[in-house]
């Protein structure tokens, strides 16, 4: 508003301290981040029981599932407060505990999602189409992202590893296996929205491509982070961080090429001679 001339700057100067900003940014990212994690599992949980071999379309235990969802959304909403224990000025000590423990909470809720998954394909067995299959990978991804998220939210190991690149493949994971969940749901629900089948056989390569590049190059980040490879700078080659440079660039291009694939699979798709109550209750 102070920017439009609503109102008067001196109003909305104190907006502009770091420290403000800071936590305004960053609580707000977290929680957009924590609410789209939200919708993603809840996503899963609609979607896995549609692809069970024994046709029973029911998770191992709602109540599981229930509780990781509540455990997820109490402990994430302050769980943020570990990306201000290397920020200056310091944030309280105790604030930083309390959001390393509360990053530890959500570890908590992502576990007991993680069994409710693996414990209803066990029990029902599991139908490896395309769509589903994407989605297990982003799953598994983001698996790997909280495992990075651990690491990094405990105060110790946040002074080692926030400013290295391990912090960017963190966010570059959280991101993108979000990202492959919600494209394996639209992939399972395209043809039933648009009247139109998608090719198999390119929605398997899709999965090989994005496989090899999202856990290629979330890998090679956090290795980098490990070794000290900094993400502020891109000073890397007199450092000898080069090599995972090239690393990322390759699996970048790989994960390119894996939407690519996704995207031209969509393009290419053929109309449906099924009617559309058929093909809803099928």
């Amino acid at each position: 508003l102070a920017l439009y001339k609503i109102l008067p700057m001196s109003l909305a100067a104190w907006a502009a301290d770091p420290v403000v900003f800071q936590y305004t940014f960053y609580l707000f990212a977290h929680n957009l981040m924590e609410a789209m994690a939200l919708m993603v599992a809840s996503a899963m949980y609609a979607t896995l029981p549609l692809y069970l071999a024994d046709g029973s379309r029911k998770l191992y235990s709602e109540k599981l599932a229930n509780l990781a969802l509540w455990v997820l959304l109490v402990t994430s909403v302050t769980s943020g407060l570990h990306h201000f224990i290397t920020f200056y000025p310091n944030q309280p000590v105790a604030l930083s505990y309390w959001g390393n423990i509360m990053s530890w909470g959500t570890g908590l809720g992502a576990a007991i999602s993680i069994f409710t998954v693996l414990a209803t394909i066990w029990q029902h067995g599991l139908k490896p189409e395309p769509g589903i299959i994407a989605v297990l990978i982003g799953w598994a991804l983001y698996i790997l992202d909280g495992a990075s998220a651990i690491v990094t939210s405990n105060i110790a190991w946040t002074y080692q590893l926030h400013g290295t690149m391990w912090q960017s493949g963190h966010f570059m994971t959280v991101v993108l296996s979000m990202s492959l969940m919600w494209m394996g749901v639209l992939y399972h629900h395209y043809p039933v929205i648009t009247g139109r089948k998608l090719d198999a056989a390119l929605g398997n390569l899709y999965i090989k491509l994005i496989t090899v590049g999202s856990f290629g190059a979330a890998i090679v980040m956090l290795a980098g982070g490990a070794a000290g490879m900094p993400r502020r700078f891109a000073d890397w080659h007199p450092e000898g961080w080069m090599l995972y440079g090239n690393l990322i660039l390759a699996f970048g291009l790989i994960i390119g090429a894996s939407f690519a694939v996704y995207f031209y699979n969509l393009m290419k798709s053929r109309e449906i001679s099924a009617p559309m109550g058929e093909l809803a209750r099928a």
